[in-house]
């Protein structure tokens, strides 16, 4: 496997985003450490405690995505 296989996509608009409430799923990576709120289509909802380096798949079943606190990179 390459590092590109490994690679983080950068997209407009998903760098370094700090506390902000979005729509919908996708891959978020954790710059600087903090939480996320997370809504289930469901309507259930849970907080995810976030440490710099982690990389969360956020893509099946979420409605919305709160990013409480901390920096966030997202794909």
């Amino acid at each position: 496997m390459s590092y590109q296989d490994n690679a983080f996509p950068i997209l407009e608009g998903g760098v370094n985003i700090g506390p902000s409430i979005n729509q919908g799923g996708g891959y978020y990576l954790c710059v600087a450490a903090g939480n996320i709120q997370i809504t289930f289509n469901t309507g259930a909802k849970s907080t995810i405690v976030c440490t710099a380096g982690q990389l969360f798949d956020l893509t099946t079943s979420i409605k919305i995505i709160e990013i409480v606190d901390g920096i966030f990179h997202r794909a």
